[in-house]
């Protein structure tokens, strides 16, 4: 979902300059058995179907009428991508929030266009922007605008992508918080760089007051066009970003989503103009982790690179922050020995940390590149070193995810099960159904 990406890349660039807190109310009770009993058979589309129904039962048990639908959403986003999406469509339609029942039409859209079904994306992205028309909150409005604008320009519908980034436009005319206000432009600016109108894109993110969001608007029109292989366009927009930090994250950024695109070189080409260690460290860990697969020589060269620059990150948050991704990037390499070394360099700077809440956050980061690396055993280790249950709760449903990611379904839910927080375990076993859907390729 594109506003939950949103707020989670967010949470990374706090980090990234400066740190974060927050609270939240989560257990973990060390249950397990809940992944033979529904998927006896591993990753199938009963088992998923499974999955989805236990997550639908789950969402009885939240209070909270927001997180409930949110859920919801999130299982519609389950159910599309596993194939099933009459009935996604029909859990859409009783979502009571026209925020989350509007995210919930653009994830199915996203699914259907996969699919090769234009007509049911049309109709999605229809029902969508009808729901979006109904948010009440402005800034909300704008948000779910612009993520179906987002799911239209995928489905090559850019003449009414336009239109719902206008309306959007028009919305935020009316938000008379200065902050929501500097995010909602924000968001339209990437809005307006994902369906071609990069000029205006810059306009937008240029007359942001708050320097935050107009950091994020730039860094997500450089992105965009960092992703379309338009890499000295992309290297002018980071230029207008004043403050070296924040310059130095958005070209970390571009230097992974080249990566991701599969331009390996362009990719390390960008992150050497980064001047701070931790963003050049970041960026090459992050390059180092997209090309493992597909390029193991520049991800070795890269990863390589890391590790020289990590021991002059000052800040232990982000000095911990960047072995964690070391050991995944090394895990993927296949150079486990390399990896447990670096993953205990990331465990020494989180011991170095004095404040308690965000030294349980970079142990759960840390259990999070375990996961991502593959060591799932190693990540639920980790959490015997996490006293704070919200982020014990945080790293259970990373984990579980990465773990239905490989297609260890029994031991997904067995890790979710571990989760008591009824809006967290719900979103959990939604999130793990999501990953084993993929693109909705599963077996019968």
């Amino acid at each position: 979902m594109t506003c939950l990406r949103t707020l989670a890349a967010a949470l990374t660039l706090g980090m990234a300059l400066g740190g974060m807190s927050g609270t939240a109310a989560a257990q973990e009770d060390g249950s397990a058995g809940a992944g033979p009993a529904l998927c006896p058979e591993g990753p199938t589309r009963a088992c998923i179907t499974a999955i989805v129904s236990a997550a639908r039962d789950a969402v009885g048990a939240i209070s909270d009428p927001y997180e409930r639908d949110w859920v919801r959403a999130e299982i519609v986003d389950a159910m599309a991508a596993a194939g099933t999406r009459a009935d996604a469509g029909r859990l859409a339609a009783d979502i009571p929030d026209a925020f989350w029942r509007a995210q919930a039409y653009a994830d199915i859209a996203t699914a259907a266009f996969a699919a090769g079904d234009t007509d049911a994306a049309q109709a999605a992205l229809a029902d969508g922007v009808a729901a979006a028309e109904a948010v009440d909150a402005p800034f909300q409005r704008v948000q779910a605008l612009v993520d179906l604008a987002a799911a239209e320009v995928a489905a090559q519908d850019v003449p009414h992508a336009e239109e719902a980034i206008e309306a959007a436009r028009t919305v935020a005319a009316d938000i008379d918080d200065a902050f929501q206000a500097a995010q909602a432009q924000a968001e339209i600016a990437g809005g307006l760089a994902g369906a071609g109108r990069v000029d205006e894109a810059v306009d937008t993110a240029a007359g942001i007051e708050d320097d935050f969001w107009r950091t994020w608007a730039f860094a997500d029109i450089a992105a965009a066009q960092g992703e379309r292989g338009e890499t000295e366009a992309a290297l002018d927009t980071v230029g207008r970003i004043g403050d070296r930090f924040q310059r130095a994250w958005a070209l970390s950024r571009i230097a992974v989503a080249q990566a991701e695109g599969g331009d390996g070189e362009a990719a390390l080409a960008t992150a050497e103009r980064i001047d701070t260690p931790f963003h050049h460290a970041q960026a090459l860990a992050g390059i180092a982790m997209e090309r493992a697969g597909a390029a193991p020589g520049t991800a070795a060269e890269a990863v390589e690179e890391a590790a020289a620059l990590a021991p002059d990150i000052e800040d232990p948050v982000q000095r911990a922050q960047v072995w964690g991704d070391i050991g995944t990037a090394r895990l993927r390499l296949g150079d486990t020995a390399a990896a447990e070394e670096a993953f205990g360099s990331a465990t020494a700077a989180a011991r170095r940390i004095d404040d308690p809440f965000q030294r349980d956050q970079s142990l759960a980061v840390l259990a999070d590149a375990k996961a991502r690396g593959g060591d799932f055993a190693a990540a639920l280790d980790t959490l015997d070193r996490i006293d704070e249950p919200y982020w014990r709760t945080w790293a259970l449903a990373d984990i579980a995810v990465a773990q239905a990611g490989t297609g260890a379904a029994a031991d997904a839910l067995d890790t979710a099960a571990r989760i008591d927080d009824p809006f967290q375990h719900a979103s959990a076993l939604a999130r793990v159904a999501r990953a084993l859907a993929g693109n909705g390729q599963t077996p019968q």
